[in-house]
């Protein structure tokens, strides 16, 4: 990938003018870059405060320095892996993303205590990506409640593929994951 002659709160900058109102090809020229560049900036950034953008750099930077012995994943309700939504990104190399939570996961984490409403749940989380757990020697992923047997059943019942509709799948590919299920979350494979 191509350094970037803009910085993380350049590109978001622009994007804050995007969310004003600005048309596209407006804040393209300012910048000096495309179309296509601003929609890239907005697939990586969109949405985001530089603050956790810089966060988000400064975490891919640690783990990046050693190799990462084991990750402690656990699967969603809508399939997420470690808050990697579906779609989620199989392809980025980047080691941490910010991530927009849809719905359905901003739901799961009331019913599990963590919120008392969906409105108090922050609609943006950090997260290891895909490809930066996938890097890992081991994964140990625990799936508890029978709200996430669907889950399970969609990303790791037999007949199943791998999927970035579900993000889970993806742990069929690794030859060291160990995946923990409860009698619930198990009862439909």
């Amino acid at each position: 990938m191509s350094k970037s002659r803009h910085t993380e709160a350049q590109m978001i900058t622009a994007l804050k003018q995007l969310e004003a109102g600005r048309k596209v090809e407006d804040v393209a020229r300012e910048y000096g870059v495309s179309k296509h560049t601003i929609y890239a900036w907005k697939a990586k950034y969109g949405g985001m405060d530089v603050s956790e953008a810089q966060e988000a750099k400064r975490l891919g930077n640690l783990i990046s320095a050693s190799p990462v012995d084991v990750a402690f994943v656990g699967i969603g309700e809508n399939g997420h892996l470690a808050f990697n939504d579906p779609p989620a990104d199989f392809e980025t190399d980047e080691p941490y993303l910010v991530i927009r939570l849809d719905e359905a996961c901003r739901m799961q984490q009331v019913g599990e205590g963590w919120f008392a409403g969906v409105d108090d749940v922050p609609a943006r989380a950090m997260s290891m990506s895909v490809r930066q757990i996938m890097k890992t020697e081991a994964i140990v992923c625990t799936v508890p409640d029978r709200r996430k047997a669907q889950a399970v059943r969609d990303c790791l019942g037999p007949g199943t593929g791998v999927s970035p509709d579900h993000p889970a799948s993806i742990l069929k590919n690794h030859p060291n994951t160990f995946v923990f299920l409860d009698s619930e979350s198990a009862s439909l494979l």
